[in-house]
């Protein structure tokens, strides 16, 4: 199948290697660096910032709930910032005892996130000032955390932390495959296609891992990439996966199959095509940087490549669409 991501729109952002956050309608919010930004896609081929914010040190997640950004900072605090204006006001901190990491979940009316160095998964409450209303320590590291609303999964030292939610808290977890040194060490996690996928490295090479998210947790294949995977996004009942080697590959029946990414430019358009093919990627054209982060907004592809972002239109025949798309 062939098929074609169009660029329509493009922005310079501040900072780099961020995350992206959809803020509702058309707007999103892009932390990098350590500058936040709210842009505005409304015009896709003419994005525009609203308002942006910097803060002391770098930025290392953001979660949206109801128009408040939540945003975690090296310094070791989260940030509630109103994005509902371009003022982009501070409505308070919470200082942590290790400096969060990674994603910021939003459960209900809680907030969860994990701590560096402390080898914790911590519950917040959703406030301009949110407090801390659990602290559950694994002792370990935990490197990535993704939930499905009643479970969350948490990457460790030891293996694939479970822990049910229960009552707007975490349970005792269950660990999967703590030991295993077959299997390695996973240290990014994601959910797409039905199934949890992740990342990380092991003495056999392999780096990616797609596991059942039904209990007890197996894994179905395991396959090694030549760049590392960055951002894995489920559409269309497909499994795509982004790499650093500037590269798409598509999870299917336990096998990589690779999607090339190229840009084919001239005067009038710039765009990506993704099509399947087996050849290596010196004999193609050279394709796009890696994406740090890829977010849905008003039916559009938004990818954050380094300090620009990107708007890409799903034109018919995409991989990433499918025939009920249409």
């Amino acid at each position: 199948m062939t098929g074609n991501l169009e660029m329509i729109g493009r922005l310079a952002i501040k900072g780099t290697h961020g995350q992206l956050a959809a803020l509702g309608g058309d707007r999103i919010v892009v932390v990098g660096g350590n500058a936040m930004t709210v842009v505005d896609l409304a015009n896709h081929g003419s994005p525009t910032i609203v308002g942006s914010r910097e803060f002391r040190n770098h930025l290392t997640g953001v979660v949206v709930v109801d128009g408040i950004a939540f945003v975690g900072e090296n310094e070791r605090a989260i940030h509630a910032i109103d994005c509902r204006t371009s003022a982009l006001v501070s409505l308070g901190f919470t200082p942590l005892l290790g400096r969060p990491l990674g994603r910021i979940l939003a459960l209900g009316d809680r907030l969860v996130t994990h701590v560096c160095g402390q080898g914790a998964v911590v519950v917040l409450t959703q406030a301009a000032e949110p407090t801390i209303v659990q602290w559950r320590g694994t002792a370990d590291r935990v490197y990535s955390l993704v939930s499905d609303g009643g479970r969350v999964f948490a990457a460790t030292d030891r293996g694939l932390a479970l822990f049910p939610w229960t009552d707007r808290r975490l349970a005792e977890p269950t660990f999967y495959f703590a030991g295993d040194e077959s299997i390695g060490t996973f240290q990014a996690l994601w959910l797409a296609g039905g199934n949890l996928v992740a990342s990380g490295y092991s003495e056999s090479d392999d780096d990616f891992w797609v596991m059942s998210a039904t209990e007890p947790v197996s894994i179905e294949s395991s396959l090694e990439f030549r760049g590392k995977p960055k951002v894995v996004l489920s559409r269309a009942g497909r499994t795509l996966v982004f790499h650093t080697h500037y590269r798409c590959s598509e999870v299917a029946d336990g096998q990589q199959h690779e999607l090339f990414a190229q840009y084919i430019a001239d005067d009038d358009q710039r765009y990506v095509e993704l099509s399947k093919g087996s050849s290596e990627p010196e004999s193609r054209v050279t394709c796009m940087e890696s994406i740090e982060d890829i977010a849905w907004v008003a039916g559009n592809l938004v990818a954050l490549h380094g300090d620009m972002l990107a708007i890409y239109a799903l034109t018919p025949g995409s991989v990433l669409i499918d025939n009920s798309d249409r």
